[in-house]
């Protein structure tokens, strides 16, 4: 059997965190987008609570942490001035 130099199934070298990046910031805008469905239009001085057991059902995260929503929180409070806030049971009062 001969082989040849040739590669049969070129790929392009992506570092795994571009492909996170742009899947993060067309993710991050569906979010956003279900967030005002679900809780109305985001608005200045408009405040949103969810429990982190509420904030994974509706935006799964591999991280099932409350701040593995640091961006979306982030997201929401620059663009449109709502505060969100989830609180994990471990959260502090």
């Amino acid at each position: 059997m001969a082989f040849s130099n040739r590669q049969a199934n070129v790929t392009p070298d992506v570092s795994k965190e571009s492909v996170t990046e742009k899947m993060k910031g067309d993710t991050l805008d569906d979010e956003v987008l279900k967030l005002a469905r679900l809780y109305g239009p985001l608005a200045s001085g408009k405040r949103i609570e969810l429990t982190l057991q509420e904030a994974l059902k509706e935006f799964p995260r591999e991280r099932k942490r409350s701040d593995a929503y640091k961006s979306l929180i982030n997201k929401v409070k620059q663009e449109y001035g709502t505060d969100l806030i989830i609180s994990g049971r471990k959260d502090k009062i």
